[in-house]
């Protein structure tokens, strides 16, 4: 599955990430992340975050955590 997954997938904790740093006037987040997402089979140094497991912090942020399909 390594061999055709991609590395990075936009999870909701990094796009929550970006709306709230949209909200407080930082526009940099939006193309960073749309950068990244151009390419995601290809490993892009120093982007790691964008591949990472999700922080405890957003286990519990509404609109962060695992969402059910069945939901």
């Amino acid at each position: 599955m390594e061999a055709v997954d991609p590395l990075y997938v936009p999870r909701n904790y990094l796009l929550q990430e970006v709306i709230d740093a949209t909200e407080r006037g930082d526009r940099t987040a939006l193309p960073e992340i749309l950068d990244v997402l151009r390419h995601p089979y290809t490993e892009q140094p120093g982007r790691d975050r964008f591949c990472a497991k999700r922080p405890e912090w957003a286990r519990v942020k509404p609109g962060c955590s695992m969402l059910s399909c069945s939901s």
